[in-house]
């Protein structure tokens, strides 16, 4: 029937965007099997948190000064580069980074790069720290 084909090609589209977005890994390591058991359906229809919206200037005004952070996303993130902004231009000591070949679950596909992207943010952090 005509529905059950346009069930099947959402399905499949949903499975290409997972695929490609979210975790571009053969198979879901068992620990991300067990957060998402725990945790529930998340993402509702435009592939965004329902519900959730932050500003440049609430971030501004509520994210304390003196406290840095570290904005990642994967080069195929479905958290694209519009919704990142407001932190990389809302919190005064943010430093973003884009991993490159990755999707939103980059500390699971690269655990090396991502940890590198890491390590290096917080000795920048720890090095401005001091001075």
């Amino acid at each position: 029937t005509d529905e059950f084909i346009q069930q099947w090609k959402l399905q499949k589209a949903n499975e290409k965007f997972e695929r490609t977005n979210n975790l571009r890994l053969d198979s879901v390591p068992a620990a991300l099997k067990n957060a998402y058991s725990r945790m529930g359906v998340q993402f509702f229809g435009e592939k965004s948190v329902r519900g959730w919206h932050i500003t440049e200037i609430e971030l501004r005004e509520q994210w304390p000064r003196a406290v840095p952070a570290l904005i990642l996303r994967g080069e195929h993130d479905f958290v694209n580069v519009n919704r990142v902004a407001p932190y990389v231009e809302g919190i005064a000591q943010a430093q973003y980074a884009e991993l490159r070949g990755q999707s939103h679950m980059a500390h699971l596909e690269d655990l090396s790069t991502y940890m590198g992207v890491l390590d290096g943010w917080l000795l920048s952090v720890e090095a401005n720290r001091e001075l």
